[in-house]
């Protein structure tokens, strides 16, 4: 978690370019590994496909080794 220069705060995956975004929240924002979304209020915030997202992140991370880039 970040948080952003404008009260936002971004919920980051260092591995997010192995997600599938299949919800599409996720942002690259220029990165070529992390992958992040941000929200300013809690309303924001879509709870089942942020669960979904953060499944799938707890998955990968259980299920494949980590390379490093490069």
């Amino acid at each position: 978690m970040n948080p952003g220069k404008n009260g936002s705060v971004e919920l980051a995956f260092t591995r997010g370019n192995e997600l599938s975004n299949g919800q599409g929240l996720l942002e690259d924002k220029g990165r070529k590994q992390v992958k992040s979304i941000a929200f300013t209020t809690r309303s924001e915030i879509p709870e089942q496909m942020m669960r979904e997202v953060i499944h799938e992140a707890i998955i990968l991370d259980e299920t494949v080794k980590y390379k490093k880039p490069g």
